[in-house]
C-alpha cells in the first residue's frame, strides 16, 4: 500500500470511529435513572432506539423521588389516605389522585376546580358530591346509589325516561335532560333530533356528516344531532372521507 492510500484509509478509518463512537447513539442517561432537577421530575425512557431524559416541570407542585419514579406531587410527605394500591378516595367534597403513596392531584367535586399534574383528575364525574364506591372514587349528583344505575357496571350510559343518564358503580355521574330532542342511550350527554336513525348517516363512521341541500347535517352512530345552514354565497358539498373509504364529509364552500 502506497504512502498516499495508507493516509487515505487512515482518514477512512479515523471516521468511522468518531461515527461509531458519537454517530450511532445519542443516549442522554441509563435506562431506569431518575432525579429531581430542581423542581422538574427527570426520569429516563426509552425513545426510538435511545435513552432520553424525560423532563416535567412540576411548576406549583414539587418533585419527589418515589419507588414510582421522579414525579411531581403536592406534598412531598407521603398522603395517610393513599393506600397500597393507589385508589383514589374522597377527603369531603374532593377526589385525590396517588402515585406511589403520594398526591399527585386533586379535584374538588363541588366547586369543579383541579389541581396537581394534569390530565388525572379527567373523567371523574360532574356532581358535586365525593363518593367511594369499590373501585375509585368519584363526583356523584347524588350522595347516594341511583335507583336507575346498575351497581355491578363500572360505567354505562343509558335512558331515564328523555334524560341521558351516565352511570359508574352504581352512582350518576351526569344527567342531561334532552328536552325537544331524544335520548339515546350511545354516549353520555347524547341527545338526538329524531327519534330513529336517519337513512343520511352513515353506519361506517360513527361521527359523520351530509349535506341536506345546502345545509350540513353532522351524525353520531347513525343519529341526527345537528343541522347546520351554509352562509349566503356558499353551498353545501359532500366529499369522499379518506379515512372512511366510502364516506364522505360534508361542507360549506362558495358558490
Amino acid at each position: 500500500m502506497t504512502g498516499r492510500h495508507a493516509r487515505t484509509w487512515g482518514v477512512v478509518l479515523a471516521a468511522l470511529g468518531v461515527s461509531a463512537l458519537t454517530g450511532c447513539s445519542r443516549n442522554e442517561c441509563k435506562f431506569g435513572e431518575l432525579m429531581c432537577d430542581g423542581n422538574s421530575a427527570m426520569n429516563c425512557i426509552a425513545s426510538e432506539g435511545d435513552f432520553v431524559w424525560k423532563n416535567d416541570v412540576c411548576g406549583a407542585l414539587q418533585c419527589k423521588v418515589t419507588s414510582y419514579g421522579a414525579l411531581c406531587v403536592v406534598n412531598t410527605t407521603p398522603d395517610p389516605g393513599c393506600d397500597a394500591k393507589d385508589t383514589p378516595f374522597c377527603d369531603g367534597t374532593t377526589v385525590t389522585i396517588c402515585q406511589a403513596g403520594y398526591a399527585t392531584a386533586t379535584h374538588d367535586c363541588a366547586s369543579g376546580a383541579s389541581a396537581g399534574v394534569s390530565g388525572l383528575t379527567d373523567n371523574l364525574g360532574v356532581g358535586p358530591y365525593c363518593v367511594t364506591p369499590k373501585a375509585r372514587a368519584l363526583c356523584a349528583i347524588d350522595p347516594e346509589p341511583s335507583r336507575v344505575c346498575n351497581k355491578d357496571d363500572f360505567a354505562s350510559v343509558l335512558c331515564d325516561g328523555n334524560d341521558n343518564v351516565q352511570c359508574e358503580q352504581g352512582y350518576e355521574t351526569s344527567r342531561t335532560d334532552c328536552g325537544a330532542g331524544f335520548c339515546k342511550p350511545v354516549a353520555a350527554n347524547f341527545c338526538a333530533q329524531a327519534n330513529d336513525p336517519d337513512p343520511g348517516c352513515s353506519t361506517d363512521d360513527f361521527r359523520s356528516t351530509f349535506c341536506e341541500g345546502d345545509s350540513v347535517v353532522q351524525c353520531f352512530e347513525t343519529y341526527r344531532v345537528s343541522t347546520t345552514d351554509c352562509a349566503v354565497g356558499k353551498k353545501c358539498i359532500d366529499t369522499p372521507n379518506s379515512d372512511c373509504p366510502g364516506c364522505t364529509t360534508a361542507s360549506c364552500v362558495a358558490r
